[in-house]
């Protein structure tokens, strides 16, 4: 190659272990960019009835505020009271279970080299217990300070790229050379079109999985449904992932309620997620947009080893917006020119 070349590839290696060092910061300019994307749709809703940008980004994140307080305002009170009523649920789960346990011991005769645990066992423990989460303290803390930070500089970004965002957008593409720049902009507008399609469909997947879920814990009288309901909810976000980690909370308490309803709470939800996941959002999304199950669990755990949790949440729109860049750029502007060549 010529020294121009190895100078471009030194560019690019030296860019890309620089931006591996600030994967924490990408990760946040990441996420503000698909929230100013989800807002936008709504402000160009609003620009289309004939209103000023301002005006409809105003209208927008003052609709966004109230919809933020109106959902803590009704949600948030009987969450916390359920919540508030977990602990003395469990103690009675635990009772229950100490109740089991007796009756075994007193029906199968224990060989002496067992040996079971008892409260004063676990009394030995404390102290020791109790010192290793005295020094996971500060890093607790740390990182708590860390998350506030984080989340106001996305909320900052957020209200700047949704003010005026096309200055952003000019110097994203003048990142790639004159004669691609074109090209590239028809890329980020099929990826905006993408993850409006996304968004939509993932908002009613986690109302509708929410309410279902709801209805399924109440028809059951398992305790804390609403909140219980609200997590398989949010745990949407996380495809594949997400749906076994909703159900393991009300199994356990079913287990402490009542056993027999520990066994029809993964039914349930199965039957929830298949109607979600084959009825639901191939009518939401156009199958040829959704990435194969295989792509999305490679994604989910190539994003969550890169940038952590916010990774493992934000794996299926930075996948979607992968693969339209992969079939655009690799497959649509580069491999097929040549098999017409050949």
């Amino acid at each position: 190659m010529k020294l121009g070349k190895w100078v471009g590839l030194v560019v690019v290696l030296g860019s890309l272990y620089v931006l591996w060092q600030l994967r924490s910061l990408a990760i946040v300019v990441l996420a503000a960019i698909l929230l100013a994307n989800a807002l936008s749709g709504v402000v160009r809703r609003f620009r289309k009835s004939g209103l000023s940008r301002p005006l409809a980004v105003l209208i927008t994140l003052s609709l966004a505020l109230l919809s933020l307080v109106a959902i803590i305002r009704v949600v948030v009170p009987p969450v916390l009271e359920q919540i508030e009523q977990l602990p003395t649920e469990v103690l009675q789960g635990i009772d229950r279970l100490s109740f089991w346990w007796m009756q075994l011991q007193e029906r199968i005769d224990w060989p002496d080299s067992i040996a079971v645990p008892t409260v004063d066992d676990f009394a030995v423990q404390l102290p020791e217990l109790a010192n290793n989460l005295l020094g996971e303290g500060w890093s607790w803390f740390s990182n708590t300070v860390s998350g506030l930070l984080n989340s106001l500089l996305m909320i900052v970004l957020t209200l700047m790229l949704l003010a005026n965002p096309d200055p952003y957008r000019q110097g994203v593409l003048r990142l790639f050379p004159a004669f691609y720049r074109s090209r590239a902009d028809q890329i980020l507008v099929h990826c905006d079109h993408v993850l409006q399609r996304w968004l939509k469909g993932v908002a009613l997947d986690m109302v509708v999985t929410a309410v279902l879920s709801f209805v399924v814990l109440l028809s059951l009288q398992i305790p804390l449904a609403l909140s219980q309901a609200l997590l398989a909810g949010l745990l949407t976000l996380i495809p594949t992932l997400g749906a076994a980690l909703s159900i393991i909370p009300p199994m356990a308490i079913a287990l402490l309620d009542q056993p027999w309803k520990s066994v029809l709470v993964p039914v349930f939800y199965i039957a929830i997620y298949q109607f979600e996941h084959n009825i639901l959002t191939p009518r939401l999304m156009h199958k040829a947009s959704l990435p194969l199950p295989a792509v999305t669990l490679l994604g989910q755990l190539f994003f969550t080893l890169t940038f952590g949790l916010p990774g493992l949440l934000l794996s299926l729109p930075l996948t979607l917006v992968g693969q339209v860049w992969l079939a655009q750029v690799v497959l649509h502007d580069i491999l097929n020119p040549w098999q017409s060549k050949s």
